[in-house]
């Protein structure tokens, strides 16, 4: 709280495993905690820690300090809660998570199948999901599936500063996930957006 900077390395003598050196066992303020791997597809969810939530214009370069994205600086306008045949730019995602969205990505290349029934499946999700009150008929609720090369698993969701990674889609996974992370941001609305 003085103002000055510590840097932290992760050699760590007390042997507790979290790289600070304390002995608490806690994770460092700026990595993630995750769960243990969960179900048969290793599904791991992770409290990823927050990197603002600042505006810039569409197309400006950005980084991402988590894969998948879960906060960050983003463009000004978000995607439509849709299902994409074609990638959606984590610019343009990570907005929309910041409207309470979750975005569900899947990486054929990783996919023990090939994506022969995956991308179905997720759009299945979104649909079985159900009707938001805050949404129209048309958008009926925050859940985006989008294609991804970036992503380093066959199956990957976020929502705002929370990450699922998974070997291949679980849907009981997903539920709770879902049911824990749908909808939890300081911008709950529904609407708009680019696709």
């Amino acid at each position: 709280g003085d103002g000055e900077t510590t840097e932290h390395t992760h050699e760590d003598e007390t042997g507790d495993g979290d790289g600070d050196g304390d002995g608490d066992g806690d994770p460092l303020p700026d990595e993630p905690i995750c769960s243990p791997p969960l179900g048969a597809c290793q599904s791991v969810i992770c409290n990823n820690p927050h990197h603002g939530a600042s505006h810039v214009s569409r197309c400006t370069p950005l980084t991402w300090e988590n894969n998948p994205p879960t906060s960050g600086t983003h463009y000004s306008i978000w995607a439509k809660f849709l299902v994409y045949a074609a990638p959606v730019a984590p610019g343009f995602f990570v907005h929309s998570l910041e409207h309470g969205a979750i975005v569900m990505q899947y990486n054929c290349a990783l996919d023990p199948d090939g994506c022969a029934t995956l991308p179905s499946e997720l759009a299945a999700y979104k649909t079985s999901f159900g009707q938001d009150p805050l949404c129209d008929v048309t958008t009926v609720n925050r859940i985006m599936v989008t294609p991804s090369d970036a992503i380093e698993t066959a199956f990957a969701a976020s929502a705002w500063d929370w990450s699922l990674t998974a070997n291949c889609f679980d849907p009981a996974v997903m539920a709770i996930f879902a049911g824990d992370h749908y909808a939890q941001t300081f911008e709950d609305i529904c609407g708009g957006g680019v696709d």
